[in-house]
């Protein structure tokens, strides 16, 4: 073979594009590599070439592709040559082509089973991508003096070219590559999952959630939140918890479909990094748990617990008129004994609030003293800041008190409702820091009021958000395990409304619990 001839500029320029066009076309790595080589070689006119990539991690360039060479270097797996040694370490060492047009044999290739090729003449070129050298393209001959500065040239366009090309290649199989993993990870949960993008859309359904929804996927895909063929009651609090008031925060929902299965809902904001180090939602994710087993032993519970409340009242009435009787007949009594006396009045006195509270949650969730009437919303708030007032300024707190516009009458009952926002306020107040504020805000969105009652303390852990609603729950914290009977009146009282409870905690943030009531009447 004579020397490759000058390359006109225009002629230049059509190889360029026939190149770009060639490795365009496809986003397969493999393909892509393949189709490029091919071009070089037509292009430019070399006997034989081959593509070969950097592997980092390894520090290792690895054989892609070849085409014209008498063995087979890539069937039987990758060939692995260092980065450092032979004229592909020059290539790296200099960042620039090589090109020798008298090979005599007697060279150190990068990778020695090249010996067997017998090239006499070889042209090598660094591709780039993203200002790095990502592999090495180089076209060979079994002919000396075959490639001129011209092809070298032109060589060298055509490796930036192909550079770009196969990162994205590259990019793209990685991506594929991840969305397999995560397909099996959906595959697999038992717990179902549900994402939607910026817009509301449905974009991922898995098995798991067709199972617990009674749906399939083909259904839900591509629907909006709003119009999606979801259970009424999920798709209500979904949307509750995705358009409220723009936060990026999770909320922890509990969902009584109509058949009678209870279902745990997490919904987490799908939050993206910025290169600019700022994070942008793109979308909402639904994590969604069968609980009916654990309200089914809630239930068996609640009957033990509603006979053990009336089986305590009458030692326990005893005991208090008791107390209160030795207190009279105790005419001096000692500062020791007066504490003491004053320990067991305390402790009694809880224990009898307890059982209030037990009672008042059998009553809530059976309906058996629920008195609907309409109410006068401004009304109720401003009764609801007094209570607000007293209670923060007992324990040293400031009040925030917001009223939104334009909120019709409700139709609840005033007495329930006022005890499970009294129940959101004891809980702020017990875990605000000395001197910090608690918020009250009610304001309309859509079709429903939003009660939340917010303060500064502990954030809540993600695991445990979806259980703060139970009944006597055993919730580990830093100080140590808690129940939660107050917040289990919440929910049966936004139960028994046809609303609804959530919970909102991150880091730094504190917590903010809200209450849920449609504005329009609710069948009873």
């Amino acid at each position: 073979m004579s020397p490759s001839p000058s390359i006109p500029p225009s002629a230049h320029l059509a190889a360029l594009a026939s190149i770009a066009s060639i490795v365009s076309q496809s986003l397969s790595l493999d393909e892509t590599l393949q189709a490029a080589l091919i071009e070089v070689l037509q292009v430019i006119g070399g006997q034989a070439g081959g593509i070969c990539m950097v592997d980092k991690a390894a520090g290792d360039l690895v054989l892609r592709a070849h085409q014209g060479w008498t063995h087979d270097f890539i069937g039987l797996g990758p060939l692995r040559g260092p980065l450092d040694q032979g004229l592909a370490g020059e290539v790296m060492r200099t960042n620039a082509p090589v090109v020798s047009n008298q090979l005599n044999g007697l060279e150190a290739p990068a990778m020695p089973a090249f010996h067997d090729e017998h090239f006499l003449s070889i042209a090598l070129a660094p591709m780039h991508a993203r200002g790095q050298i990502t592999g090495i393209l180089s076209i060979m001959s079994r002919e000396a003096g075959a490639f001129n500065q011209a092809s070298v040239d032109l060589l060298a366009s055509m490796a930036d070219i192909t550079g770009i090309a196969l990162e994205n290649a590259r990019l793209y199989e990685e991506s594929v590559a991840a969305q397999r993993r995560l397909n099996a990870v959906l595959m697999a949960t038992a717990d179902g999952i549900l994402t939607t993008d910026y817009a509301g859309r449905i974009q991922i359904v898995n098995p798991a959630a067709e199972r617990l929804l009674g749906t399939t996927a083909s259904q839900l895909l591509n629907q909006p939140l709003s119009t999606a063929p979801l259970p009424s009651r999920l798709r209500f609090l979904a949307i509750s918890a995705t358009q409220s008031g723009g936060t990026l925060r999770s909320r922890a929902l509990r969902v009584t479909l109509d058949e009678g299965r209870v279902i745990s809902a997490v919904v987490l904001p799908i939050i993206y990094d910025q290169p600019d180090g700022a994070s942008t939602r793109n979308g909402w994710l639904l994590l969604l748990q069968d609980i009916t087993h654990l309200a089914e032993a809630e239930k068996a519970r609640s009957f033990y617990l509603h006979a053990a409340a009336h089986d305590m009242r009458n030692p326990l009435s005893a005991s208090i008129q008791s107390l209160a009787l030795v207190r009279r007949l105790v005419k001096d009594p000692t500062p020791v004994m007066e504490e003491m006396l004053e320990i067991a009045q305390a402790g009694l006195g809880r224990i009898d609030h307890l059982i209030d509270e037990m009672l008042a949650l059998e009553k809530i969730q059976n309906r058996s003293e629920f008195s609907a009437e309409w109410i006068e919303v401004g009304e109720f708030a401003f009764e609801l800041r007094a209570t607000a007032q007293a209670l923060t300024a007992s324990r040293g707190l400031s009040l925030r008190f917001w009223l939104g516009p334009a909120i019709p009458n409700i139709l609840a009952d005033r007495r329930i409702l006022h005890m499970a926002i009294l129940h959101y306020l004891e809980n702020a107040v017990e875990n605000a820091p000395a001197g910090s504020e608690v918020s009250v805000r009610l304001y309309r969105e859509d079709n429903v009021l939003h009660v939340e009652v917010s303060d500064i303390g502990p954030s809540l852990p993600i695991e445990i958000q979806s259980r703060l609603f139970d009944r006597l729950a055993p919730l580990s914290l830093k100080d140590g395990p808690v129940t939660s009977v107050g917040l289990a009146i919440v929910k049966a009282a936004a139960d028994a409304h046809g609303g609804s409870v959530y919970v909102q905690s991150g880091a730094d943030e504190g917590s903010t619990f809200g209450l849920i009531v449609p504005l329009a009447p609710v069948a009873s």
